[in-house]
Order: structure tokens, then C-alpha cells, then sequence
């Protein structure tokens, strides 16, 4: 729990508004955020600097490859928009100094959710289901994008594995915020905090987000009155990997992590 406590203390301390919420561990790798007071309908529920997120655009700018890449033209705008901020995430992770330490160590560390990296027992039950054959086809897809990735640069191999680069495009696959603005087109962004919101289906869900360009914040508003402590779901609605599996289980709720709660010595 140590480094989730060093993530709400890195957000706070950098302007993020969180205080009507809590992160709740529900198990390993599973968390979600819920309420700390009764929410009315359209409040604002939390709201995180945009310069906290990661695009497509943080490859861009402070990468030399990032720059290669956009002057080949080698993916086209869906792909770029979703490969980019995960090659910066790879990037980041061998960065001691990066700015976004505190979020990156508490990212799911494994990708198990998903048919490709199913245990061998899971796939001898699977014997005979198109799931298999689709996550095959979504392998050699991935396979492809990583080729191209060290075509442009051939020490990319080095310092990223395959197997490291497919489990994160699993991991980030379902995280992945998508926004329109004037001044910024269509973009697709990754939102700490923001991105350890239940998902659900449109009928299901009791809030939505928006991009405030004007004050540089990513805000979630409540779509109804949700009372203190219950989850707040949100439909993500980029879903590059149509073979992602979410894993469908009811977790009992333990350990909430509130803000205003004493803090550990960590």
C-alpha cells in the first residue's frame, strides 16, 4: 500500500482535486475509485492538471525517436495516437528521474486479464474457442507495430523486449481516455488517478469527464446523485484491443485508501 500512498501525495502536491474520492484496493492489480461524501448530480467529482497526462504528444516532443517517428509518417492517426504514449511509457519506466515515477510503479505489473498471457491450464480450457485464435491474431498484430518500432530504431530491442512491450500494450489498452478540443483535435490521454475508475456500459454508469482547455483540466462530473461511498464508473471510450478480456468478478472491498485519512510513514 506504501507506493499507492505516494501516488495520492504526488497527485495532491501537484494540484490534483481528489478530495470527495478514495482509491479502494479491491485485490492484487484490481483497485477503483468510490466516493468519501454524497455527490450531487452534474458536481464536480475530481480534477487533474493536463499536465499530468500522458498523449501521443509527450513522445513527440521529448523523444528523439518520438521525432523520427512522426517525420516517417510509419503509423497512421488511430495507431499514433495509442502506440505513442505507450512506447513513452516504455521510455519512462527506465527513467529514474521521470515526473511520473509515483503513477508508473502503480500500474498493474502484469497483463494475466488478457487470452495472450493466459497460464497453459487456462488454455487447455480454451481448447477450440475462437478467444485462442483471436489473441493469436492480436499477437502477430503487436508483433508487427514492435518490428516497425526497431526498423526505426534499432536499439529498441535492447532496452524493451517484445514480451515487456505486449504486456503494456494490454495493460494501457483499456485506459486510454478519448477527448475532442478545438485547440487540441482529437486525442486519446491517459489520466492518472482518473484511469483507476470502474469501467461499465453506458446504462450502468453514474458519471462522465470532460476537457476544461480553458483551465487546462481533465474534470469527472457525476451524471446522477451518487451516494458516499459507492464506486464511480465511467465507459472509457477508446477500446483499441477488441479482443481485451475484463475479467467479470465480484471482489470484496478492502483496504480504501482516503485522503484525509493519516498517512503511513512511506
Amino acid at each position: 500500500m506504501a507506493k499507492h500512498f505516494r501516488f495520492v501525495r504526488w497527485l495532491k502536491s501537484r494540484g490534483c482535486s481528489l478530495r470527495k474520492t478514495c482509491l479502494v484496493l479491491y485485490a492484487k492489480d484490481y483497485r477503483g475509485l468510490h466516493t468519501t461524501v454524497d455527490i450531487a448530480e452534474h458536481e464536480e467529482i475530481l480534477s487533474i492538471p493536463l499536465s499530468l497526462t500522458i498523449s501521443a504528444a509527450n513522445l513527440e516532443k521529448e523523444s528523439d525517436l518520438g521525432r523520427q517517428l512522426v517525420g516517417a509518417k510509419m503509423f497512421d492517426e488511430k495507431w499514433r495516437r495509442f502506440l505513442f504514449p505507450l512506447v513513452y511509457i516504455l521510455e519512462e519506466l527506465r527513467n529514474p528521474d521521470s515526473q511520473h515515477k509515483s503513477w508508473l510503479e502503480v500500474f498493474p505489473q502484469e497483463a494475466t486479464a488478457h487470452p495472450a498471457f493466459f497460464s497453459q491450464k487456462e488454455r487447455e480450457w480454451l481448447q477450440g474457442s475462437s478467444i485462442l485464435e483471436q489473441a493469436e491474431i492480436e499477437i502477430r498484430k503487436i508483433q508487427g507495430f514492435y518490428n516497425d518500432l526497431v526498423k526505426m530504431d534499432n536499439t529498441f530491442h535492447d532496452r524493451h523486449t517484445f514480451e515487456e512491450f505486449a504486456k503494456w500494450y494490454f495493460i494501457l489498452g483499456s485506459r486510454f481516455f478519448g477527448v475532442s478540443a478545438p485547440e487540441l483535435g482529437r486525442v486519446t490521454l491517459l489520466v492518472p488517478y482518473a484511469d483507476m475508475v470502474n469501467s461499465t456500459n453506458v446504462r450502468e454508469r453514474n458519471a462522465t469527464w470532460e476537457l476544461d482547455s480553458a483551465a487546462a483540466r481533465f474534470r469527472v462530473r457525476a451524471l446522477a446523485p451518487i451516494k458516499a461511498n459507492e464506486p464511480v464508473p465511467l465507459q472509457l471510450s477508446i477500446r483499441i484491443d477488441r479482443v481485451y478480456v475484463r475479467t467479470q468478478v465480484k471482489l470484496r472491498v478492502s483496504h480504501p485508501l482516503r485522503h484525509d485519512a493519516a498517512e503511513p510513514g512511506v
